[in-house]
């Protein structure tokens, strides 16, 4: 009867720390999303492999503004698509976040009308004119120092700077064979290469196949410093006139 006891007793106590190793061994959810991905620590830190590309963005991240500038790194020698060319509107970029529940907004701020601040000019101009939405991404999870997780892949690889349309008519992004060129990640920018694949059945001279035109876009995202940081002032100008 011992023998009985004694048996059950070790099973117990086996079950108790078989139990306890293997909650102390169980990973969080954001350890689970990352695992296996390539880590660049850099103004973002972002996790990638194959096609995906996530990024962790702090408390002080989701505060801070951003300028965008997207370039061709690598073009067709056709219209405006030649290596090396700024690309855009012809407007400064000026990214802000915005996170909303579990959802986290990519906002594209309106800088073409302001006011000083606390002012009623600067309530007319709020209530006139507004930011415009480019993004929303799910945030998969946070990190146990509060950082967000999302999926930035839909950011990048995507025909929303319209290179498509410059190539030829009817030129679409194939997103099954556009890949990650680079990932570079500083102290205070990302730089982000995408070897974009258009398919289209207009023929081009200075390709060998329009099936499968490959374009470099290089995208730049920078923290805009605070006004008045860094020496920086203020100055009167023109949209008249240029700078």
């Amino acid at each position: 009867m011992k023998s009985v006891q004694r048996f059950w007793l070790l099973a117990c106590l086996s079950a108790m720390l078989c139990t306890g190793f293997a909650a102390a061994q169980e990973k969080s959810k954001f350890d689970q999303l990352t695992e296996g991905k390539k880590k660049l620590d850099g103004m973002w830190t972002t996790y990638q492999k194959d096609q995906q590309l996530l990024v962790a963005l702090t408390p002080t991240d989701l505060k801070r503004e951003y300028i965008f500038i997207p370039s061709i790194a690598k073009g067709i020698s056709r219209g405006d698509v030649l290596g090396g060319m700024s690309w855009g509107d012809g407007e400064d970029a000026i990214w802000a976040f915005k996170v909303v529940d579990e959802k986290l907004f990519i906002m594209r701020r309106n800088v073409r009308f302001r006011a000083k601040p606390n002012t009623p000019e600067a309530t007319a101009v709020s209530l006139a004119y507004s930011d415009s939405v480019l993004y929303v991404l799910p945030i998969l999870t946070k990190s146990p120092s509060s950082a967000v997780l999302v999926d930035m892949t839909s950011v990048f690889m995507n025909d929303d700077q319209k290179v498509g349309q410059a190539i030829g008519p009817g030129f679409r992004f194939m997103n099954d064979r556009s890949t990650w060129s680079s990932i570079k990640n500083f102290d205070e920018n990302l730089e982000v290469q995408v070897n974009a694949v258009y398919s289209g059945s207009i023929g081009i001279d200075t390709v060998p196949d329009s099936r499968g035109v490959q374009v470099g876009i290089h995208y730049s995202i920078s923290v805009l410093p605070p006004v008045g940081s860094n020496g920086y002032k203020t100055r009167v100008a023109d949209d008249r006139v240029g700078f």
